[in-house]
């Protein structure tokens, strides 16, 4: 099937993660984005959403954590994206959503949520994406997914980590053709199913988040060193 256009976050400097020439999207994908709270998800999802508004007939973005005036105080931030019609209508719905996210899924459209909390039964996170996915025809959803920490012991004295799945484990990304965890000043591609020119799957870039939470730049490849 044909493959659909979907442009990916990029530095306000001109420096990209490089998504935009390798990651191939096709109707019904799922992506997930995982990682702790505060460290990157939101910024990218709505840089996301921005950058899509015209590719997609209908754009809808689900969140719990914002309230509606939060929400636009951090849209206002995004002075590059156009969020309205002419007629000054939204170009996107957004909508306080804390659970049956499918209910409201566009088919054709771009679904953002942001983000999955399956509350107290994290086994479930497999099954609510699967119910999202059964709803999606032409169109895609990207799912936000919060990552725990775990307290390890180090030479250096107790450190707070990442856990090494997003909440769900390895359920909760198994329906993804893309997953990309952002930590703490750095993006992992976890998994990528479908991509052409070079592979994505375990790249890593670091970056800088500016301008209120709107915008990355100082995009880098790491390259681990291999001693």
């Amino acid at each position: 099937s044909k493959t659909l256009k979907v442009l990916y976050p990029f530095g306000e400097d001109g420096t990209v993660f490089g998504f935009d020439e390798h990651v191939l999207s096709y109707p019904g994908n799922i992506q997930i984005v995982g990682g702790r709270t505060n460290q990157g998800k939101t910024c990218w999802l709505l840089n996301m959403l921005a950058l899509n508004l015209d590719n997609f007939p209908e754009c809808i973005y689900m969140t719990n954590e914002m309230e509606a005036e939060e929400f636009a105080n951090r849209l206002s931030y995004f002075d590059w994206a156009q969020w309205t019609k002419p007629d000054g209508s939204p170009r996107f719905k957004a909508i306080k959503r804390y659970e049956n996210w499918w209910d409201i899924i566009a088919p054709d459209g771009l679904n953002i949520i942001d983000y999955l909390d399956p509350g107290e039964s994290a086994y479930m996170v497999g099954p609510y994406i699967d119910k999202i996915k059964r709803k999606l025809q032409k169109g895609i959803a990207i799912i936000a997914l919060q990552k725990g920490s775990i307290t390890v012991k180090t030479k250096q004295g107790l450190e707070h980590r990442a856990t090494e799945y997003a909440v769900g484990g390895q359920f909760g990304e198994h329906r993804a053709r893309l997953v990309v965890y952002i930590e703490e000043g750095y993006l992992l591609v976890k998994k990528c199913k479908s991509w052409e020119g070079h592979n994505p799957n375990g790249r890593k870039y670091k970056f800088n988040i500016i301008n209120h939470g709107s915008r990355f730049s100082g995009i880098q490849e790491i390259f681990d060193d291999v001693t």
